[in-house]
């Protein structure tokens, strides 16, 4: 998979799939704002079952931050996520090309190098601590569109 100068190249690219499913009214739901593509294993016949994961949920961040016009550049390739890891010395220089998985970490070295946006992290070592997060992550994603 290559680089797109529009999501056009992406035609089997499904957009916002989470308006196709229900809330349940007992449950709090934050919902992304916008439109933005699903990126998802063996899309364009390119195979990354089993070890794409990152490389997919990162390209759908990408189209949303495209499609809402915060950034000008292509959704980069499974390719050029891993030579910006090289680049930036994070990888070996074998990882370009590989099947190697990345996770949230390098994500974030992603973020920062291709399209200078910081990220933060939030670490958990229980599954209790994930109500506090999810409070935090609902806080700053409602402080972000009022300063958008």
């Amino acid at each position: 998979m290559s680089t797109t100068d529009d999501l056009e190249e992406f035609t089997t690219l499904i957009y916002n799939p989470h308006e196709l499913l229900t809330v349940q009214s007992k449950n709090k739901c934050a919902i992304v704002s916008g439109k933005y593509g699903y990126f998802h294993y063996g899309q364009n016949s390119f195979d990354d079952s089993g070890w794409g994961c990152a490389y997919r949920s990162f390209q759908s961040v990408c189209s949303w931050l495209k499609l809402q016009g915060y950034i000008n550049k292509n959704i980069p390739s499974h390719r050029e996520i891993q030579q910006c890891l090289v680049d930036i010395c994070d990888k070996p220089s074998n990882f370009v090309g590989s099947k190697k998985w990345i996770g949230s970490l390098e994500l974030s070295f992603c973020l920062q190098n291709m399209f200078n946006i910081t990220s933060k992290i939030l670490t958990s070592k229980s599954g209790s601590d994930l109500a506090e997060h999810a409070r935090a992550l609902i806080f700053h994603l409602r402080m972000v569109v009022l300063l958008l």
